[in-house]
């Protein structure tokens, strides 16, 4: 027969277990991915378009940004004066293409192929390729932010070129 001891583990164990399956809505990673391959086609087009509020306003306040050839930029104003100074003195023709966007819970990340044309102040437009990985958080909105964002050029740039 069972003892008192073994019915009270039981019943115990029945209730905590009961108690943890707490009514918690299903994750729809599906729209998450699809929020994030929003926020690349929203860059995607800030870029384009020389927008720097744009550009910054995917990244989150505590984002890191580690562009090509140059020291990672740490927190939105580092990341807006990088652009500012240097990004946004060219202009931009240029396509977006996530291959791959994951998410787990609060954290996502996507990579993405990017390829266009980059006209220098003053200069001739040339074409580029460069890969990316950009990993999002979750904030407390719901809403998905940059938290890094790293890229690294896969053609060569026309000698005398600075990397931006």
């Amino acid at each position: 027969m069972f003892s008192r001891r073994s019915v009270l583990v039981a019943s115990v164990v029945l209730f905590a277990s009961v108690g943890c399956t707490a009514d918690t809505p299903p994750v729809d990673t599906a729209a998450d991915a699809e929020a994030i391959r929003a926020i690349i086609a929203d860059y995607q087009v800030a870029l384009n378009s020389g927008d720097l509020d744009a550009c910054v306003a995917m990244y989150a306040a505590d984002a890191v940004f580690m562009p090509n050839e140059a020291p990672p930029q740490k927190g939105q104003a580092a990341i807006r004066t990088f652009y500012q100074e240097t990004t946004l003195l060219d202009r931009f023709e240029s396509t977006f293409t996530p291959t791959d966007v994951q998410v787990s819970g609060d954290l996502a990340w996507a990579t993405v192929a990017v390829a266009g044309d980059q006209t220098p102040p003053g200069g001739e437009a040339f074409p580029f390729e460069s890969k990316a990985l950009i990993l999002f958080r979750r904030a407390s909105s719901g809403d998905w932010e940059v938290i890094r964002y790293i890229f690294n050029l896969t053609t060569p740039l026309p000698p005398g070129t600075p990397s931006r």
